[in-house]
This record gives structure tokens, sequence and C-alpha cells, in this order.
């Protein structure tokens, strides 16, 4: 399994639609030729195109930021994940299928205005993260006040964040982060996505974590905010 996984960091590690960001400050001068990494604040240029682009946070199994790029040619996709060999496997499937609008970043949350620049992005999308049920690791939230920040910085004006999630407690603690900061204006929210009218707007798309949580009979959770 190691010596497979080596195989595919050696295989994507020269291709420019993939960069890994874990540690800042040993990366950025050992791929400062890498076109994704070069094109900083500008990935209008990499992409070749004036589309709006979206970030996909932690994008896991990285099939849904893939499909995206299917569907939506006129958007670009970034998927962020800190899991390499997911992303190289994404990077891979996206090469096949000769895509040119998604690119795969493998870092963390705490580096993204490292990654991108103010304004840069379009829409953010979480879709299921760890909800990071015990008191100690509320500041790991992907919705506590640091990751707040960092999205209002990378966020466009009228950007928008669609919150996807299966765990209610989570749920209401991002609805009262959001509510609670300026920045942000809830458009919708159904605490029950399958039934809802929002449905339609999510093009169906079930992740495989989601057909999980819809076996056990859990209800997903849907929010859509957007930057004033």
């Amino acid at each position: 399994m190691a010596r497979n996984k080596k195989l595919l960091y050696s295989e994507v590690e020269k291709c420019d639609y993939y960069f890994s960001f874990i540690n800042p400050r040993a990366e950025i001068a050992g791929q400062a030729e890498n076109k994704l990494f070069e094109h900083f604040g500008k990935r209008g240029e990499f992409f070749g195109n004036k589309h709006p682009i979206v970030l996909e946070l932690g994008c896991g199994r990285w099939e849904h930021a893939v499909w995206l790029a299917e569907q939506f040619p006129n958007q670009n996709f970034i998927g962020l994940d800190i899991k390499g060999d997911r992303l190289c496997r994404a990077v891979r499937s996206s090469q096949e299928k000769n895509l040119k609008n998604v690119a795969f970043v493998r870092g963390i949350a705490q580096h993204l205005d490292q990654i991108f620049d103010t304004d840069e992005l379009s829409a953010i999308r979480i879709t299921h993260p760890d909800p990071r049920p015990k008191d100690k690791d509320t500041k790991r939230r992907f919705t506590s006040d640091r990751y707040m920040d960092i999205f209002q910085k990378i966020l466009f004006s009228g950007g928008r964040i669609m919150l996807k999630t299966d765990d209610p407690a989570f749920f209401q603690y991002s609805l009262t982060q959001f509510m609670n900061q300026d920045w942000w204006k809830l458009l919708y929210s159904t605490d029950d996505l399958r039934n809802s009218p929002y449905l339609e707007e999510q093009h169906w798309i079930v992740t495989g974590f989601e057909k999980k949580f819809l076996a056990t009979g859990k209800k997903i959770c849907y929010a859509v905010f957007q930057k004033n």
C-alpha cells in the first residue's frame, strides 16, 4: 500500500493541477515553478478564463469536485484536503476526463489565506465536515471564529458559503456563528434537505458519506450564507 501511495505522489507532483501546502515555509520554495501556486491571486490566468472560482473545502473522496467540474464548465473548482492519496486519485481522475477547470491542493484550512488572495473566491462549499463535538475542539470547527475570519477575507463581496452536515448540533452552532457576525447574511436553511425545495440546487448530489448517513435515518441539514 505504501509503495502504491509513493507511485501516486510521484505521478501527480509534476502536475500543474496539484500542489502541496502542508508546510508553507518548506514548500513555497520547492514549488515555486508550479503554475497553480505561481498564479496566487490570479487563478483565472491559471485556468485561462475569468470564470468564478469555487473552493471545495475538505473535498474528501474527491468525486464531488470532479463531478461539479464536469457539470459546470463555466466555473472553476479547487478541492482542498489533508489526505494526499485521495487528492492524487482526484488529479488522476480529472486528468483522465481531460478537465481543465478543477485543481487540487493538499493543505489545511488554517493556511487558506496563504493559498488564496483577498476576494479571490466566489463560493466555498463545506460538505459534511468533522463536527468536532467536544468543547475543547470548538476552535477546530470549520465555522469557528478563526475560520470565519479567513472566509470573509478570501471571499469577494456577494460570495457564498454552502454548508451541508448531518450533525444537528454542529448545524445550530454554525447558524449562530454566522448570524452573530455582520459580515454574513443567511439566505436560507433547512434541517431536512431531502424534503426541502433546496435539493434541486444541490443537483441531487449524494456523497459517499451522505449515503451512509441517510441509510441510518439521519437528516441532512443545509444552509447558504452570503458575504455582505
